[in-house]
């Protein structure tokens, strides 16, 4: 399939489509003047995306998402204060790793190519791990392959 043809009109999902990780946390973080999506490269390469909605979709979810992570960790930073903790944000913050959010259910559409761009946040003390969700596909991500018609036993 690869190299693809210019001008192809591509249904692209997942969690690094729009939200493509650059580096990771902790020592593995990258400070950056820009960076370029998958999203964003294919567009400015030339490529018709034509599941935008989606791609606008999950980037809401991805930031509810943050917001929602930040407010878990200040909660568990004042609960580990009271209970007297020196490093109470570093141990809540350490014990609480961001998860890239699952997005809303893919659909089979016109395009000439489909892509899947799966994502993970990973960095110092928030190591891969051999599960599901982790270092292998989750069930959702299983469900929205299967859905776009790709075969999923290698995983």
């Amino acid at each position: 399939m690869l190299p693809l043809a210019k001008g192809s009109k591509l249904a692209l999902f997942g969690a690094g489509a729009g939200r493509t990780v650059k580096g990771g946390t902790g020592s593995g973080d990258v400070n950056e003047r820009a960076s370029v999506s998958v999203f964003q490269g294919l567009t400015d390469a030339g490529f018709e995306i034509i599941t935008k909605g989606w791609i606008e979709d999950y980037d809401r979810r991805y930031r509810q998402a943050r917001q929602d992570w930040k407010e878990a960790i200040l909660t568990c930073q004042k609960e580990l204060e009271q209970k007297g903790g020196l490093n109470a944000f570093f141990e809540a913050y350490s014990t609480h790793q961001f998860a890239m959010p699952a997005g809303a259910p893919v659909c089979k559409t016109e395009a000439d190519v489909a892509v899947y761009c799966v994502a993970r946040v990973a960095g110092e003390n928030a190591d891969r791990f051999a599960a599901a969700g982790d270092y292998a596909l989750s069930d959702t991500e299983r469900e929205q392959l299967k859905t776009l018609g790709v075969c999923t036993n290698m995983w």
